[in-house]
């Protein structure tokens, strides 16, 4: 077992052709060079979302924590009932994290729907999609974009 492992890291020294071809690639070398100071501007969009996300997790916790007890079924891991990611699930933070990046949103507006027993209750999921989603991301890819032109 241990000649395995030997041999695997061997193997992940071929990772280091990637960088031997950079080098000598000139055009992969602008690309990287136009993606590094692309990331240098990057810098207050990614404050403003961090803001944004801490904003609307804190809106989470306010009114949907605690909120997620079903009798038939366990407490989601998705849940606004801490900030960070504690033993009860993935926290405030995390949740609105995936609720930008529109994965698995729905059933978090789903389950807030059926906690409080109130429609309206989507409407934090809704504006997180909306703004976090379609305003601040697009901003993020235009921002990476504009290096490149």
């Amino acid at each position: 077992r241990d000649a395995g492992s030997n041999l695997s890291a061997l193997r992940g020294m071929r990772l280091f052709r990637l960088f031997k071809l950079a080098r000598s690639w000139k055009s992969m070398r602008q690309i990287l060079g136009t993606l590094g100071v692309a990331l240098g501007s990057l810098g207050p969009l990614t404050l403003v979302w961090v803001i944004f996300m801490y904003i609307f997790a804190l809106l989470g916790m306010q009114y949907l924590g605690g909120e997620f007890r079903f009798v038939k079924t366990d407490t989601p891991r998705s849940n606004f009932d801490s900030f960070f990611p504690s033993s009860n699930g993935h926290g405030a933070f995390i949740v609105t994290f995936q609720i930008i990046t529109t994965e698995n949103w729905n059933t978090v507006m789903y389950n807030s729907i059926m906690a409080t027993k109130n429609p309206l209750a989507a409407l934090l999921t809704i504006s997180i999609v909306i703004f976090g989603n379609y305003i601040i991301m697009n901003l993020f890819i235009s921002i990476l974009l504009q290096g490149f032109g």
